[in-house]
């Protein structure tokens, strides 16, 4: 189904976020008044039809974006308005300025319900590691974690800190990816939003340390276009964004995780997505925060009309549509766990967050493990496949195209046959008969918690005491200490 479409006009604004030329232009597209720009940037795009011409002497060239032929142009606003007549610029917009949407952080909530919800439990039956390349197009990412270490991709063609571009790809040191915010091939997280993105994706699996993400193991590409400003706050620049994406493209990612939005509509933006899209790759888009219905107020870059993205809405624990989630019939594809998700963050610490943000690289993940699993698929048939195959929720139905959360295993299974299952609900229980202790506490009861059906991901204590007495109850670590213990 396609996405909301909408008429554009081209609108010019002038500088920052005060004021906006009075000149209308042929109409394109709409940009609107009241978002943010670096003043007095502009991403222009000449017209194909053209030969070849120069940039006006009032006006600089920052960068060249050549998968969308545009660049970044440094200019004042007089300048601006003389491009108007020019038959050939197709299109003019500000350099736009896109910042995270807030996320509330429970740092003592430390489940990872997701992964149960989306059946990753029964896939990893199937396929625990992806040889896809996947690029986190955020914050940065703490790429020495622990959790995260193994499975950063590495660009083979580099050798470290010489400070050469060693395989010739414009960029210098770029082992891990790039940082386009402050232009290095260091893009470590400063945040923590990028880092917590990644360990969704990918944690590394049965190392007995942390978390696990839906990959075992992978390749995580780390890009930076994010930055804290002066009151501490991310923001990235449309135009750093868009040369991230030109780079994940170029390396040879196949999917980007893209957990970000909420700017207006840019043509240059859509352009580059469009790129990744004829190159073959998906982008995989957060929906939004604002609990709006995105086909009456549209939300970039998740709703931009392109077969390549795939639109994320956040669930909770209960399958309900999160209280902060965007959505919308005809823009938002699915849902997925995108309340209290525990994942990695900087400094090799864990922590909680919400938000759609939390929701994509669910996605992200999933598609990897579909498409390593069959690597002869092209794009469309990965995004088919998670779209068909999600369980169905009434909570979802009419608020998004597919009307379900995200399944990992239904999108992996096509027609294996599923693993064995403990019956009933699932879990198993074991009973402890009751035993006579004498003497001072403390004491130690043991439990074995093996099983010869499935794979055990979460335990959870209760036990009563039948005395007068007050008697304190105190588990180990293999225990469920999320829940107040009975």
């Amino acid at each position: 189904m396609l996405k909301n479409q909408h008429t554009y006009h081209s609108l010019f604004k002038s500088v920052g976020v005060v004021s906006l030329c009075s000149l209308l232009i042929t109409p394109r597209y709409l940009i609107a008044a009241e978002f943010e720009a670096v003043e007095g940037q502009y991403i222009v795009k000449r017209s194909p039809y053209c030969a070849s011409i120069s940039s006006p002497s009032a006006a600089n060239v920052l960068d060249v974006f050549p998968s969308i032929g545009a660049e970044l142009w440094q200019m004042e606003a007089y300048t601006v308005n003389s491009l108007s007549t020019d038959s050939c610029i197709e299109y003019v917009e500000p350099n736009y300025i896109i910042r995270l949407d807030n996320t509330p952080n429970d740092p003592d909530f430390n489940q990872l319900w997701g992964l149960d919800k989306i059946s990753a439990t029964t896939a990893w039956d199937i396929r625990t590691e992806s040889s896809i390349i996947i690029a986190v197009i955020d914050t940065g990412i703490d790429y020495t974690h622990p959790d995260l270490a193994a499975n950063m991709w590495v660009n083979q063609g580099e050798i470290p800190n010489n400070g050469i571009d060693d395989d010739g790809n414009g960029y210098i040191d770029d082992i891990y990816g790039y940082d386009f915010a402050n232009g290095d091939g260091e893009p470590l997280d400063d945040h923590f939003h990028g880092t917590h993105c990644a360990g969704t994706i990918a944690a590394i699996g049965n190392n007995g340390t942390g978390v696990v993400g839906v990959n075992w193991s992978a390749k995580i590409m780390a890009l930076k276009f994010f930055k804290l400003d002066s009151f501490g706050r991310p923001s990235g620049k449309i135009s750093d964004a868009i040369s991230a994406i030109e780079y994940a493209t170029s390396m040879g990612a196949k999917i980007t995780s893209n957990s970000w939005g909420g700017g207006p509509e840019s043509q240059a933006l859509s352009d580059a997505i469009q790129f990744a899209q004829q190159k073959g790759a998906l982008f995989i888009a957060a929906a939004g925060n604002k609990s709006v219905n995105t086909d009456r107020y549209s939300h970039y870059p998740s709703g931009y009309d392109l077969s390549n993205i795939i639109s994320v809405a956040a669930t909770d624990q209960y399958d309900a549509l999160s209280e902060f989630s965007n959505y919308g019939a005809t823009s938002v594809d699915l849902g997925a766990p995108g309340t209290d998700i525990y994942s990695t963050v900087p400094n090799g610490s864990y922590g909680t967050l919400s938000g759609t943000s939390m929701a994509t690289p669910h996605v992200a993940g999933l598609a990897g493990l579909l498409w390593s699993h069959n690597p002869s698929w092209t794009y469309r048939k990965v995004r088919d496949k998670i779209l068909s195959s999600v369980e169905p929720l009434s909570s979802l139905a009419g608020k998004t195209v597919s009307g379900g959360r995200l399944n990992a295993y239904k999108a992996l299974a096509d027609g294996t046959t599923p693993p064995p299952q403990p019956p009933g609900d699932g879990k198993v229980e074991a009973h402890i008969e009751p035993t006579t202790i004498t003497g001072s506490a403390p004491f130690t009861v043991y439990l074995d918690g093996r099983t010869s059906v499935g794979q055990i991901i979460q335990y959870k204590w209760e036990a009563s005491i039948e005395e007068m007495y007050d008697c304190p109850l105190w588990y180990s670590s293999h225990g469920d200490r999320n829940k107040r213990n009975h």
